[in-house]
């Protein structure tokens, strides 16, 4: 699953990257705040209806109803397609008076298609949707699910606080789950004299063992600099690491801007990785998506840095029954975590003010997210839970390796907090920061400015 989020404008005003983090609490003095930090309308029904913009509305109709669904998730996996089918099914079985007309787009179809409704005022029932500065930026065509969900759902989710955007709301309720790690080949690692564990165990080792590799001849690790992606990936990892827990919170409720100095560290961080050739010097005109996943699934690198399994799955395929493992990428000299990484919710799904059926669409929301559903898409694609109560495990070893990586309890998301204009400069200045045509403080100034001129955008 591609972390990085396509850019789809919806107005000069709300141009906000659309893709993965804050514990903003909502403000509504008639909402109670449980454990998890999203707050909850404790006098919520549990019964089916659901209240609307604060006040208690009538049970979903018994006439027929037909939820317009729009997404690119089933697309996302071969067995996509099968398993969302049978997921509406379920639904339309628990409610028969309801139809759900599917929609599944590819992935930049999608935001094309989503940008161009928002601004028309006009589109479908449910969406797939990202939170954070991603939902936020339509919030003009989103309605808030916070005070929607029944407890059952808010107190089994895990990545809640994650997807919580910039003005305190949760439009885009989680589901699945994702995590940034190092996916290392240990039969090239081994003809190289190198141990995985050892060779990345900590980061003057990563550096060592990205020198040892490219003299040798060796990509250490596959990487694509012209579609721009690499960099915020590696901010996405690097951040995580930096920012100690107040840090963190202030980040992700928009209160921390990159022209704090772990921003900085960060991208040097990054830095030091291209001048210790980690990445090869034919990367420069290489796509990070699909050039360098090519080239680690074809057993042409040592290693390649992804957020989900399925890479991992076609590299041991290709080139042999325990040939890759998948370790949690070291942690940055400065990070006061012992083993953290970016995890997060893998997406999300939300209700648009579009919708008539609003009380069957959260209805919907809440299936789709649920331990059923969740446990349907593990079983046929392999995407992790987020529901605590939902405790998954594989026979594949980098399977489990994958899972325990994501169940580290300290890891968090610094992605969704970003916004589209600062991860723009991001991808437009890649190839010039491996390049040395440009500096990092120089890339992080233009991103800041980007930053805060989206922020105050929505605060206006």
């Amino acid at each position: 699953m591609s972390r990085t989020r396509k850019m789809a404008s919806l107005c000069a005003a709300f141009a906000i990257l659309t893709a993965s983090c804050g514990s903003d609490d909502p403000t509504d003095d008639a909402v109670e705040e449980p454990e998890d930090g999203v707050a909850v309308d404790d006098e919520a029904p549990s019964d089916g209806e659901a209240p609307i913009d604060g006040e208690a509305t009538q049970a979903p109709t018994a006439d027929d109803v037909t939820l317009e669904v729009w997404s690119w998730l089933p697309n996302d996996h071969p067995e996509g397609p099968g398993t969302y089918d049978e997921i509406f099914s379920n639904f339309e079985a628990m409610y028969p008076n309801v139809t759900i007309d599917l929609t599944a787009m590819p992935y930049p179809t999608f935001w094309d298609t989503w940008s161009n409704a928002a601004i028309a005022g006009t589109g479908p029932d449910v969406i797939s949707m990202y939170g954070g500065a991603t939902a936020v930026a339509y919030a003009d065509s989103l309605i808030p699910m916070q005070d929607l969900l029944s407890t059952e759902t808010t107190d089994d989710l895990r990545f809640l606080e994650s997807s919580v955007s910039p003005d305190g709301n949760l439009y885009a309720v989680p589901a699945g789950a994702y995590a940034y790690y190092l996916l290392a080949n240990e039969t090239l690692l081994a003809d190289a004299g190198l141990d995985a564990a050892t060779a990345f165990g900590d980061w003057e080792s990563l550096l060592s063992t990205c020198a040892t590799l490219a003299e040798a001849g060796t990509t250490p690790i596959a990487s694509g600099w012209s579609d721009g992606y690499v960099v915020e990936n590696y901010m996405y990892v690097f951040m995580s690491q930096l920012l100690d827990p107040e840090s963190f919170d202030q980040w992700v409720n928009a209160e921390l801007e990159l022209s704090d100095p772990r921003f900085e560290d960060a991208m040097n961080r990054l830095v030091e990785m291209i001048d210790a050739d980690c990445f090869s010097d034919a990367s420069e005109g290489m796509t990070l998506y699909n050039d360098a996943f090519d080239e680690a699934v074809s057993g042409d690198a040592a290693s390649v840095v992804v957020g989900g399994i399925d890479t991992a799955l076609s590299a041991e395929e290709n080139n042999g029954a325990g040939s890759m493992t998948a370790l949690a990428f070291p942690q940055l000299p400065g990070s006061e975590y012992d083993n953290v990484s970016d995890a997060g919710p893998n997406q999300g799904w939300s209700v648009t003010s579009f919708s008539d059926n609003r009380e069957f669409s959260t209805l919907l929301v809440e299936h789709i997210v649920s331990a059923e559903s969740q446990e349907l898409l593990w079983e046929n694609t392999q995407l992790p839970p987020n529901r605590f109560s939902l405790d998954v495990t594989s026979d594949s070893v980098i399977v489990t390796e994958f899972l325990d990586i994501i169940e580290e309890p300290e890891n968090h998301t610094v992605f969704m907090a970003f916004t589209d204009p600062a991860l723009a400069v991001f991808q437009r200045e890649a190839s010039n920061l491996i390049a040395g045509r440009t500096e990092p403080a120089d890339i992080l100034h233009e991103a800041n400015e980007a930053q805060q001129r989206a922020l105050s955008d929505l605060d206006g």
